[in-house]
């Protein structure tokens, strides 16, 4: 096919051909960028209330603390703190597993426990230890080291534990503040 346009209208005719694509790309690409803000403007509307919102928040607690001296509730946070810790020190004595350790740190040689029964009647707590001594001079030497316990305020065994000299099935009954 001959060409039929002289070579200077070519030339014109293929930059307005490119200019027409750039303005198509140009155009295409605002419109994608118009679009996204578009879509970001309610999420920046909601970013902004709750920036806002928390802002008041902060001034409210800041205006309350101030206005209510906050130095009061730091020390009376630490007086708590104090009392709290205070407490779990009596109380880390009296725990129930303290006062089997305790039994256990008194057994002597030649008694052993078979079972510990804990009972709580009306306010006092009581242990029942029954066990196996293979002499009677253990089986007292035992109930001797635990009198020297201050937590047991009463240790009773029956008479007739005491019975036979050698192989002596046991039964104590402590009660204590525990």
């Amino acid at each position: 096919m001959p060409n039929l346009l002289p070579e200077y209208s070519k030339k014109k005719i293929r930059v307005e051909y490119r200019l027409r694509i750039a303005s198509i790309i140009l155009v295409f690409t605002l419109t994608a960028l118009l679009i996204g803000l578009a879509f970001l403007i309610p999420t920046y509307v909601l970013l902004k209330v709750e920036h806002d919102d928390r802002t008041k928040i902060k001034e409210e607690m800041i205006s309350t603390i101030k206005a209510t001296q906050g130095e009061d509730y730091i020390t009376a946070l630490g007086d708590i703190t104090n009392k709290i810790s205070v407490l779990r020190q009596e109380r880390d004595d009296t725990t129930l597993i303290a006062m089997v350790t305790k039994i256990t740190n008194q057994m002597v040689p030649g008694v052993k426990l078979e079972s510990i029964d804990y009972t709580t009647t009306g306010g006092s707590n009581s242990l029942v230890l029954t066990g196996h001594a293979t002499t009677r001079d253990a089986l007292i030497n035992f109930k001797n080291s635990l009198q020297n316990e201050k937590s047991f305020t009463e240790i009773k065994h029956s008479i007739a534990d005491l019975i036979k000299a050698e192989n002596l099935d046991f039964t104590l009954s402590i009660k204590g503040n525990f």
